[in-house]
């Protein structure tokens, strides 16, 4: 039995190819072309408002006993993240950064906050959000969060550590996204 598809002449059971869905064009229209010979992630890419070329210049969170200052590279031209908890207070600038963007979180900056020889190393991260400014220019409240990752260490490496070798805390954030001067 010889059924097709519509007028693309594709049998049922055949794998479509770029060639057969960009002749459908004109009787599949633009979008469904575009998806197939593109695929899901650039449609999804071209479909998707970008945020204002210029974002915050400060981002400024707090969380329980966690403070976060953030100012993006584009502000300053070196990022720098301060951070605060009840034990410590620390300021982080170029190369003690790593900063990631992820398509799905966005920005993710992180940096090393403590450090045991033979225990532990501990990183956070934190999730920056992009953000458009409101109407009138001003500061934006976010929320947010960062992930503090321990990564458990051994002198004798990983197989001596008991369980997993990496454990989370999530921290919730709230605060602004700032478009002043900083």
């Amino acid at each position: 039995m010889d059924k097709t598809r519509g007028n693309l002449g594709v049998r049922s059971g055949e794998v479509f190819s770029r060639r057969t869905v960009a002749g459908g064009l004109a009787i599949g229209g633009l979008v469904a072309a575009f998806l197939a010979t593109a695929g899901r992630r650039d449609a999804l890419a071209e479909a998707t408002p970008t945020a204002a070329p210029t974002g915050p210049n400060r981002y400024v969170l707090k969380g329980g006993d966690v403070e976060v200052i953030f100012v993006p590279a584009a502000s300053t031209g070196t990022a720098r993240l301060d951070y605060r908890d009840a034990k410590s207070s620390l300021t982080f600038t170029g190369d003690d950064l790593v900063v990631e963007r992820s398509h799905a979180l966005g920005q993710l900056v992180s940096v090393l906050i403590e450090y045991a020889a033979d225990g532990f190393d501990r990183y956070l991260t934190l999730l920056v959000p992009e953000v458009n400014p409101d109407e009138d220019g001003g500061d934006v409240p976010i929320q947010t969060a960062a992930i503090v990752t321990t990564h458990w260490t051994s002198i004798g490496g990983p197989a001596l550590v008991k369980g997993p070798l990496q454990t989370y805390a999530v921290v919730d954030l709230d605060g602004t996204a700032e478009f002043g001067t900083t």
